[in-house]
Protein backbone atom coordinates (compact mmCIF):
# COMPACT_ATOMS: atom_id res chain seq x y z
CA UNK A 1 0.00 0.00 0.00
CA UNK A 2 1.26 3.93 -0.64
CA UNK A 3 2.16 6.01 1.94
CA UNK A 4 -0.41 8.01 3.38
CA UNK A 5 1.21 10.91 2.71
CA UNK A 6 0.13 10.09 -1.16
CA UNK A 7 -1.25 13.56 -2.72
CA UNK A 8 -5.36 13.27 -2.97
CA UNK A 9 -5.05 13.65 -6.64
CA UNK A 10 -2.86 11.17 -7.47
CA UNK A 11 -4.90 8.35 -8.04
CA UNK A 12 -6.43 4.80 -6.92
CA UNK A 13 -3.24 3.08 -8.06
CA UNK A 14 -0.68 5.09 -5.47
CA UNK A 15 -2.81 4.19 -2.60
CA UNK A 16 -2.52 0.55 -3.81
CA UNK A 17 -5.85 -0.03 -5.28
CA UNK A 18 -5.99 -2.14 -8.89
CA UNK A 19 -6.83 0.36 -11.16
CA UNK A 20 -7.18 4.20 -11.42
CA UNK A 21 -10.72 4.80 -11.53
CA UNK A 22 -11.97 5.99 -7.81
CA UNK A 23 -14.92 3.53 -6.30
CA UNK A 24 -17.20 4.35 -3.50
CA UNK A 25 -15.90 1.55 -1.38
CA UNK A 26 -12.62 2.36 -2.27
CA UNK A 27 -12.76 6.10 -1.17
CA UNK A 28 -14.48 4.69 2.00
CA UNK A 29 -11.69 1.88 2.46
CA UNK A 30 -8.62 5.00 1.68
CA UNK A 31 -10.96 7.11 4.60
CA UNK A 32 -11.14 4.61 7.26
CA UNK A 33 -7.35 4.09 6.54
CA UNK A 34 -6.28 7.14 6.87
CA UNK A 35 -9.11 8.90 9.67
CA UNK A 36 -9.79 5.46 11.24
CA UNK A 37 -13.73 6.63 10.21
CA UNK A 38 -15.82 4.21 8.63
CA UNK A 39 -18.79 5.50 6.40
CA UNK A 40 -21.21 3.41 4.17
CA UNK A 41 -21.08 3.90 0.51
CA UNK A 42 -24.18 6.35 0.53
CA UNK A 43 -22.52 8.50 3.16
CA UNK A 44 -19.30 8.67 1.01
CA UNK A 45 -20.93 9.51 -2.25
CA UNK A 46 -22.65 12.98 -0.08
CA UNK A 47 -19.38 13.59 1.17
CA UNK A 48 -17.49 13.21 -2.27
CA UNK A 49 -20.64 15.79 -3.78
CA UNK A 50 -20.21 17.88 -0.61
CA UNK A 51 -16.48 18.56 -1.51
CA UNK A 52 -17.13 19.06 -4.86
CA UNK A 53 -16.54 15.86 -6.87
CA UNK A 54 -18.79 13.98 -9.20
CA UNK A 55 -18.97 10.95 -11.20
CA UNK A 56 -19.78 11.65 -14.55
CA UNK A 57 -21.01 9.08 -16.90
CA UNK A 58 -19.22 8.74 -20.37
CA UNK A 59 -20.93 10.56 -23.03
CA UNK A 60 -21.41 7.15 -25.13
CA UNK A 61 -21.04 9.17 -28.34
CA UNK A 62 -17.51 8.76 -30.70
CA UNK A 63 -14.81 11.62 -30.85
CA UNK A 64 -15.29 11.06 -34.51
CA UNK A 65 -18.58 11.99 -35.10
CA UNK A 66 -19.06 13.96 -37.92
CA UNK A 67 -22.34 15.32 -37.33
CA UNK A 68 -22.87 17.42 -40.68
CA UNK A 69 -22.64 14.27 -42.18
CA UNK A 70 -24.74 12.06 -40.27
CA UNK A 71 -27.75 14.76 -40.32
CA UNK A 72 -26.76 14.72 -44.52
CA UNK A 73 -27.53 10.59 -44.21
CA UNK A 74 -30.65 10.90 -41.99
CA UNK A 75 -32.16 13.66 -44.73
CA UNK A 76 -31.38 11.36 -47.65
CA UNK A 77 -30.13 8.16 -47.54
CA UNK A 78 -32.33 7.26 -44.71
CA UNK A 79 -35.91 7.89 -46.46
CA UNK A 80 -34.82 5.82 -49.17
CA UNK A 81 -34.03 3.00 -46.96
CA UNK A 82 -37.32 3.05 -45.07
CA UNK A 83 -38.92 3.23 -48.33
CA UNK A 84 -37.28 0.01 -49.38
CA UNK A 85 -38.11 -1.65 -46.20
CA UNK A 86 -41.58 -0.95 -46.32
CA UNK A 87 -41.55 -2.60 -49.96
CA UNK A 88 -40.22 -5.55 -48.38
CA UNK A 89 -37.10 -5.29 -49.05
CA UNK A 90 -34.43 -6.45 -46.53
CA UNK A 91 -32.42 -3.61 -45.19
CA UNK A 92 -28.66 -4.95 -43.84
CA UNK A 93 -26.46 -2.95 -41.84
CA UNK A 94 -22.75 -4.22 -41.71
CA UNK A 95 -20.01 -2.19 -39.49
CA UNK A 96 -16.79 -2.40 -41.44
CA UNK A 97 -14.78 -2.97 -38.29
CA UNK A 98 -16.13 -5.24 -35.86
CA UNK A 99 -13.37 -4.49 -32.68
CA UNK A 100 -13.43 -1.32 -31.54
CA UNK A 101 -9.91 -0.19 -30.10
CA UNK A 102 -11.35 2.06 -27.37
CA UNK A 103 -11.27 1.60 -23.68
CA UNK A 104 -14.28 0.19 -22.22
CA UNK A 105 -16.19 3.24 -20.30
CA UNK A 106 -15.55 3.71 -17.23
CA UNK A 107 -16.75 5.86 -14.55
CA UNK A 108 -14.21 7.32 -11.31
CA UNK A 109 -14.58 10.03 -9.04
CA UNK A 110 -12.73 13.36 -10.13
CA UNK A 111 -13.21 17.48 -8.63
CA UNK A 112 -15.85 18.51 -10.97
CA UNK A 113 -14.82 20.39 -14.18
Amino acid sequence: MASAHCPPLAGALADGFATDLWKLRWVGELIKRRFTRSYSERQVWRILVALGFSCPRPSGRALERNEPAIQRWKQTRWPVLKKAAKQGRIIVFIDEYGLSERPTKARTWAPRG
